[in-house]
């Protein structure tokens, strides 16, 4: 019995890895997914503790609650992420490393992909809001409906009340639609120095106007309000399709460059908010993909199985870990014996994240995995059919 569970153990983050298309697994990119997620789910919880079951009441407490405070930095690791994603296969075609990427089959496959658990949640959330939490239907139903066609910010103007986090998909899906023609318009630039400079340009136009002037502001949670971290993404995605075409030059000085280089993303946002800030905060987020390629130990660190499989299966996390947090913070204020927000949020992470962990791989493997296999709309009419 031990030994079986030793081979579970051992073969999991195995099972739990992403299916993936085009050329593979990166598993770099799947540990800076684990990156991204993690000050997400810190700060989703830090806040429901400090809101239900201990007020900050000391200095330790605003200072815990502070550091887990910064969730929007993994969410711009996440908008990077997609950058580099999004961009390969189309730079691969305009660089003659790969074959013509349908656009009607990466539209479909976006779709089928990400729908299926996404409108899953946001209905199950949405019923919990109406018949658990006694929430207005009539209100509340043209939320869901603008949340489910991801146009919640763009007719509410703010993000959803079924499932908050999801203001951030609404922005992947606009990236998605822009994403083919911003990379075969950038590719199509021959010269390798004037296509980055292209986008390094468009990185400083856009930090430049959003902290020099007053209207950007009404872009909030819109793509355009975010887009350098995406173009930083593509950037780094030029970088591995030309630098890196046989493999990566490894060197221990990367492994320094990278925790510096992490460390500064985690901190310059917050340093100061004046405009030479924002450029340090972007320099360094593409500085953190760069040197975790080019590194030893650190690439190391972040290929982890376990570090992957947890990053590979954080569209399950994204979705579900807001509403769970709610609920577990219920059950927390019921069994704790302290009376503390720091020692309380402590406490429940060590309960919370175990947990979470369970439900999203259940959910993964039961959901988001096998809607993965860009065939399943397929399979599943097949199967449909053969029943009848």
């Amino acid at each position: 019995m031990l030994t079986l569970f030793r081979n579970f153990l051992s073969g999991l983050p195995y099972n739990l890895r992403r299916v993936t298309s085009g050329r593979g697994f990166i598993g770099e990119i799947d540990g800076l997914r684990f990156l991204a997620i993690l000050p997400v789910v810190l700060q989703h919880f830090s806040e429901r503790v400090y809101r239900g079951v201990s007020p900050l009441r000391s200095a330790s407490d605003t200072t815990l609650a502070d550091i887990f405070s910064h969730g929007h930095i993994g969410v711009y690791i996440f908008f990077a992420i997609s950058g580099f994603i999004l961009a390969l296969p189309f730079g691969r075609y305009a660089l003659q490393q790969g074959s013509a990427v349908s656009l009607k089959t990466y539209y479909i496959r976006r779709l089928t992909r990400l729908e299926p658990p996404f409108l899953l949640v946001m209905t199950l959330f949405f019923l919990i809001l109406v018949f658990l939490k006694n929430e207005n239907f009539q209100e509340l139903f043209p939320h869901f409906l603008a949340s489910c066609f991801y146009l919640h910010r763009i007719i509410y103007g703010e993000w959803s009340p079924i499932n908050p986090p999801t203001w951030t998909l609404e922005i992947e899906v606009q990236f998605y639609i822009l994403a083919p023609f911003l990379a075969a318009l950038l590719f199509r630039i021959s010269n390798k120095f004037i296509r980055r400079l292209s986008v390094i340009v468009l990185i400083v136009i856009k930090i430049v106007l959003a902290n020099t002037t007053s209207w950007y502001d009404d872009l909030r949670l819109t793509l355009p309000y975010v887009i350098e971290f995406f173009l930083i993404g593509v950037l780094m995605a030029d970088v591995f399709l030309t630098e890196w075409k046989d493999e990566i030059p490894k060197s221990l000085l990367f492994d320094f460059l990278a925790v510096i280089s992490i460390i500064t993303v985690f901190c310059s946002w917050t340093w100061d908010k004046n405009l030479s800030w924002k450029f340090v905060f972007a320099g360094a987020l593409f500085l953190t993909f760069y040197s975790c390629f080019r590194s030893i130990y650190v690439s190391r660190f972040f290929s982890n199985p376990w570090l992957t499989a947890i990053g590979g299966m954080c569209y399950s996390i994204y979705l579900i870990h807001l509403g769970f947090a709610e609920f577990f913070a219920s059950f927390l204020k019921r069994i704790t014996p302290f009376n503390d927000f720091t020692t309380n949020c402590l406490f429940g992470l060590l309960l919370f994240l175990p947990a979470l962990f369970i439900i999203s791989t259940i959910f993964f493997l039961a959901v988001e995995k096998p809607c993965m296999d860009p065939k399943w709309p397929q399979k599943l009419a097949a199967r449909i059919k053969g029943t009848f």
